[in-house]
């Protein structure tokens, strides 16, 4: 009884996959290692609106729903609310699994190992002739996983817990699976993966969500056509980039002031829709375009009249100049340049079709394999690496 219902609540998922992901048919033997490697067996509590909720038998068939529903399920939060680590929605691990070219005999490098449910697909799909390493920097979540490796008889995993993305690790592997979000990879991953290898990376822009990129290592760079929009836990630890933070309004009161003052101008401007509440999703494709496409980009929480606004925008310091979205207004400074700016780059979208990030192609050099700016591409430096977006 109990099988048929877990086996029903698998086939939902592959059903949310299909509708979903309908550009993208699932291969057979990903299908079958899902099926095989249960869920449940990877859960022995999550949280539920910061609640937390013990799991111990498939007997508690709510549990085994939420489980099993197509959504991400928190398994460890901060004290102040920060998810630290999750089971991924079930079925954008199916497509990041899809698009990895991982096969029998596949050598593969996970980047977070959470509960250990994706590490044992991946161990499943490579067989006994490959190998999985797989690293976390949660100290318990690591024991629990090699716990569950052991119980559940994966001799191909080999679990580590550091915060060194595996640099140390012996390569080169087939392909590297990011399970987490980083702004930046570092430069050893050249040589950690090997040529015509694959690298799954979830990509963070600061201010907006991020994007899924399955790249194609080509001599000193990585190569990729296209990209989707997803959500994912931040890395922490030793390459964590704070960059992300950069940008956050709410660490920078100079600009409430700039706002705040009686020569500050506020002009309607919509962003389509009729319902004011869901400005933020609105206007996405903009802010998400705007996060790569201009240097002064910031976007953050900021209070405008007793109110905590989600606004996103342009900022010169040098200027003492600022323009902001938000409830389909444009509130910037006396000072104009920003304001200007913002249009402009307003102009520039809609003349390139009003591309998302996920609509560009993306390619990634290291700083010291930096090659010309392409006509067209939006060049992107970050800690170690070059960005080269073109549509």
């Amino acid at each position: 009884m109990i099988e048929k219902k877990i086996t029903h609540l698998q086939n939902q998922i592959i059903d949310s996959y299909n509708q979903i992901f309908h550009w993208s048919e699932l291969r057979e033997e990903i299908r079958d290692s899902f099926f095989k490697i249960k869920r449940h067996l990877f859960v022995d509590k999550y949280y539920d609106n910061d609640a937390v909720v013990n799991f111990s038998s498939t007997t508690e068939i709510e549990k085994l729903e939420k489980i099993y529903s197509d959504y991400y399920l928190p398994i460890l939060i901060a004290k102040d609310g920060e998810i630290l680590s999750s089971l991924s929605q079930p079925s954008l691990v199916l497509y990041m699994l899809n698009i990895s070219n991982i096969n029998k005999g596949s050598k593969v490098l996970e980047i977070g190992t959470a509960s250990g449910w994706n590490a044992s697909i991946i161990s499943d799909m490579v067989g006994n002739n490959g190998q999985v390493d797989t690293i976390e920097i949660d100290r318990n979540l690591t024991e629990k996983a090699k716990s569950r490796f052991k119980r559940l008889g994966y001799n191909n995993i080999h679990v580590f817990c550091d915060d060194n993305l595996g640099v140390n690790l012996e390569g080169p592997y087939d392909t590297v699976i990011f399970t987490v979000g980083t702004y930046d990879i570092p430069k050893e991953y050249y040589s950690l993966i090997k040529e015509n290898g694959t690298l799954i990376l979830v990509l963070k822009n600061p201010g907006n969500g991020d994007t899924l990129y399955a790249l194609r290592k080509e001599g000193n760079s990585f190569i990729a056509n296209d990209g989707i929009s997803c959500g994912f836990v931040q890395l922490k630890g030793k390459y964590s980039f704070n960059e992300l933070n950069y940008n956050m309004i709410n660490l920078n009161p100079v600009i409430s002031e700039i706002l705040l003052s009686k020569e500050s101008h506020i002009r309607k401007y919509w962003f389509g829709g009729n319902k004011l509440g869901n400005f933020e999703s609105r206007s996405s494709s903009f802010k998400s375009f705007l996060s790569i496409y201009d240097s002064y980009f910031i976007s953050g929480d900021l209070t405008i009249d007793k109110t905590k606004k989600i606004v996103f925008g342009i900022y010169n310091k040098d200027e003492q100049s600022v323009a902001l979205f938000y409830d389909d207004k444009i509130h910037y400074s006396k000072a104009t340049w920003a304001y200007e700016r913002l249009l402009n780059c307003m102009f520039e979208w809609v003349k390139l079709g009003m591309p998302i990030i996920p609509s560009f192609k993306l390619e990634i050099r290291f700083k010291e394999e930096k090659r010309s700016k392409v006509k067209g591409e939006i060049v992107k430096v970050r800690d170690e690496n070059y960005y080269y977006f073109s549509i």
